[in-house]
């Protein structure tokens, strides 16, 4: 498993290796230290950019993908809360077994919001709210349409979120549900 997001992907071209190139050495040095041990391998990062290069229009283009730091095995998980919360797969929400399907979810996330200039699912039920798994849920939900029995069937958080029909218990509260597709249509 990839940590896939938007702040790990490099895209490389000639003008922002020039830039680099002849930036001084200040520029990559570290603000801030790292943090307390067991986290000290976490660094701030800046995103860096060409703002006078037009990406389309460039034709020589390399993307790589950064930052492993939090990669995971199939077999051997580090951890099961893996990818940001707004890139996070129905699976991994639900509590149940993932594999790297969840990085193809990441990558087709981070494609949408690439084309569309916004994310799909921000976990909110309102623009300004905390985020929170039910109303990740619940926006999956509204634009995907009911979750897989099958997934219902393995997830271990199944009956926190969804009754046993497999109907989200979201769906009863229609003024939660009214809020939310009001913030999917109108974002």
């Amino acid at each position: 498993m990839l940590d896939i997001k938007p702040q790990n992907i490099l895209v490389e071209t000639p003008a922002i290796d020039e830039m680099f190139e002849h930036a001084p050495s200040e520029v990559f040095r570290p603000r801030r230290l790292p943090l307390d041990p067991p986290n000290d391998f976490y660094m701030e990062a800046v995103q860096v950019f060409s703002a006078e290069e037009d990406l389309a229009c460039t034709p020589n283009v390399s993307v790589r993908l950064a930052d492993f730091g939090t990669a995971s095995w199939l077999h051997r998980h580090l951890t099961d809360w893996i990818q940001p919360q707004m890139l996070r797969a129905p699976e991994v929400i639900l509590g149940a077994d993932w594999d790297y399907k969840a990085d193809i979810w990441n990558v087709g996330l981070i494609i949408w919001e690439f084309m569309e200039g916004k994310v799909l699912f921000d976990g909110t039920w309102k623009p300004k709210d905390s985020y929170t798994p039910e109303a990740h849920l619940a926006q999956m939900t509204a634009v995907l349409g009911n979750m897989p029995k099958q997934l219902l069937d393995r997830s271990t958080n199944r009956d926190k979120y969804f009754k046993s029909d497999g109907m989200a218990t979201l769906v009863t509260r229609p003024e939660l549900m009214a809020t939310l597709t009001d913030h999917i249509v109108n974002p």
